[in-house]
């Protein structure tokens, strides 16, 4: 009887404690309060080029989501480009990309006053783009976005492999050249959430002009 008494009680406290081991065990997102929050990450507003642009930029080619042929020469003459390069598909999904994506496109319009075409660029498959993009709400309304800009697909890591910045996928990167397809802006991140802010870039656009 005393075995059985003792019996029951280990079972029970085995029980009673499953929750507390339960928790101990779940994974933990490596991003920490960053990818419950991600409208709460701050970038950089005092973003410098600390990176220099390859020669022969022109020559690299991406593919669109429509799987058309894309290239920097394409806009010469006509728009400055603000190329945005982010880390790719990871698991879990980025939220500093998240954060980044969702305000270029809230923030679309003050780029097209500046006469400014943008190009995302996503190193990886479009099957998993499209996840990504599920998981990207806008700053003001939380909604699924919808893209106004073009996305580039970089599935070899071709332009990652290219522009140096290769790490797992890819270092955070941003790019602008001026409507003569000149390199005027280059930063790469040493982190995941070391990026340019919106505002940044938008300085960086106005000193170009039109």
């Amino acid at each position: 009887m005393r075995t059985t008494a003792t019996f029951s009680a280990w079972v029970l406290s085995l029980l009673l404690l499953a929750p507390i081991f339960l928790a101990g065990c779940e994974s933990k997102s490596p991003y920490g309060a960053a990818a419950e929050n991600p409208q709460e990450i701050k970038f950089k507003d005092d973003a410098k080029t600390n990176k220099q642009v390859p020669d022969k930029v022109d020559e690299l080619t991406f593919v669109d989501t429509a799987g058309a042929k894309v290239r920097l020469s394409d806009f010469r003459g006509k728009k400055n480009v603000l190329l945005v390069i982010t880390r790719g598909f990871t698991r879990p999904l980025c939220p500093f990309c998240r954060a980044q994506t969702s305000r270029l496109v809230s923030n679309y319009a003050k780029f097209k006053e500046l006469n400014t075409e943008v190009l995302l660029v996503y190193p990886g498959q479009k099957g998993q783009l499209e996840e990504f993009l599920n998981s990207v709400d806008t700053v003001d309304k939380g909604q699924i976005a919808k893209v106004p800009f073009r996305i580039l697909l970089d599935d070899g890591l071709e332009a990652v492999q290219f522009f140096g910045i290769k790490a797992n996928r890819a270092f955070p990167s941003t790019y602008i050249f001026d409507k003569q397809g000149q390199p005027r802006f280059a930063y790469v991140g040493s982190g995941d959430a070391d990026r340019p802010s919106i505002q940044a870039m938008l300085d960086q656009l106005k000193l170009l002009g039109e």
